[in-house]
């Protein structure tokens, strides 16, 4: 039989750093509630993962929109809250009845939430307010975090946020032309801002204009970072291009992709994601001629570079590799030994296995035909979706089978975005 010193070097695999301490903290809960069961899982598996129990204090925070009554069963009880609010609901309850000691509630906010992402440990989330001009960081009970004040800028509406892997700093897309912003829709530049992720302050020469009022007329805007480099999507002579700027010198011009023709529309779904092994994809959706691109960093000297890569392909039956297609949204699980991506296509999330090499005798992807607006990889191994009117819970324990497991409806709800949390 296993020592509980086995247990800890099972658990800890799935995460580095402070993503391993959690990691540790969450199966060593499971081991210590029943021995057995982790015993059988760890026979079969290499990470903590949808088969073991739950976790009261693993949470999950929806930012509601809207100003109506959503009724979400909490406990096998349905629960009426009021948007705008951020919802800060326990996966126990939301899957089970009777768990006692886990719940929901509504943190209210004064405007629209749009965007909601969470740390790689949970101990922390952010959340953009556009019609305030505001991001707040709040702790996992949803209170601001100490000594966080967010850097004023005149005009300013976030919306879409991203954090760096090292979680030092944040970027927001500052967006007035965005239906969904609230903001008053005077026309402008969209920007982008990069901000101390502790602090609040913004970088040296931190607030980018990324596209002429007239250009954002045209097309949707993305991006994403690593620890060195952010990288912008961004509609250019009815075509996009790719721009890469060194975040260490922001006031250095960027890096410019060639324009890939034919794709620039205002209702084209886009967005930049970083995925497994330190790169970027890049997704340009909502016509037939949408597709997902990698993204190259490097030329074959070497040099820094940024360019549009070859189409993004997935293994979902032997010999049989297909094109990811158009994709409205990327979401990495962040675990870089056992990196999952998800793919949210218009039909299906499509999930994939980055680390794997490509090889199409080997099933590297599986499809779940749900249209999602956004998911979630918490370490407890489930992954949560977030469609338009509930949350569902998939099972990837038995990779490429990940079928759906539970519902939690959000009735007469309206969210974007959804992260998770850890409470202490």
């Amino acid at each position: 039989m296993r020592t509980r010193g086995h247990q800890r070097d099972f658990c800890s695999k799935s995460a580095t750093g402070e993503g391993r301490k959690q990691n540790l903290t969450l199966c060593e809960g499971i081991f210590a509630r029943n021995p057995i069961k982790w015993l059988v899982g760890l026979s079969l598996m290499a990470a903590c993962t949808g088969s073991f129990e739950g976790n009261p204090n693993l949470k999950l925070v929806v930012p509601l929109r809207g100003a109506n009554s959503v009724s979400v069963v909490c406990n096998g009880v349905p629960q009426s809250v009021t948007a705008p609010g951020l919802l800060l609901a326990s996966s126990d309850a939301l899957t089970n009845s009777g768990v006692t000691n886990a719940g929901c509630s509504l943190q209210p906010t004064a405007s629209q939430p749009y965007d909601v992402i969470g740390t790689a440990t949970g101990s922390a989330v952010f959340v953009s307010l556009p019609a305030q001009g505001v991001i707040q960081r709040l702790t996992p009970t949803l209170t601001p975090a100490p000594a966080f004040a967010l850097a004023a800028i005149p005009n300013f509406c976030p919306t879409r946020l991203a954090l760096s892997p090292d979680e030092t700093k944040l970027v927001a897309l500052d967006d007035p032309a965005d239906p969904q912003s609230n903001c008053v829709a005077t026309p402008r530049a969209s920007r982008v801002a990069v901000f101390d992720a502790v602090t609040g302050a913004l970088l040296p020469n931190g607030l980018l204009t990324v596209a002429s009022a007239d250009v954002r007329q045209s097309g949707q805007i993305a991006f994403a970072l690593d620890n060195v480099a952010l990288v912008v999507l961004e509609p250019f002579a009815g075509s996009y291009r790719l721009e890469r700027y060194a975040l260490a010198n922001l006031t250095t011009p960027p890096l410019q992709s060639q324009p890939l023709n034919g794709f620039s529309s205002s209702s084209n779904a886009v967005d930049v994601a970083r995925i497994g092994g330190g790169g970027f994809a890049v997704s340009i959706g909502g016509s037939s001629s949408g597709q997902t691109l990698n993204v190259v960093l490097q030329d074959a000297q070497s040099n820094l570079v940024v360019q549009f890569g070859a189409a993004v392909s997935a293994v979902l039956q032997t010999d049989q590799s297909v094109n990811v297609g158009p994709a409205n949204r990327i979401v990495n699980n962040r675990v870089a030994d056992n990196s999952l991506t998800a793919y949210l296509t218009g039909s299906a999330i499509v999930l994939k296995r980055d680390t794997q090499a490509s090889n199409p005798k080997v099933i590297d992807a599986a499809r779940v035909g749900i249209a999602a607006l956004d998911v979630v990889f918490p370490p407890d191994g489930f992954i949560w979706a977030l469609t338009g009117s509930s949350l569902l819970r998939l099972d990837p324990f038995n990779f490429p089978s990940v079928p759906v497991i539970s519902s939690a409806s959000l009735s007469g709800g309206s969210a974007l975005a959804l992260a998770w949390v850890i409470e202490p």
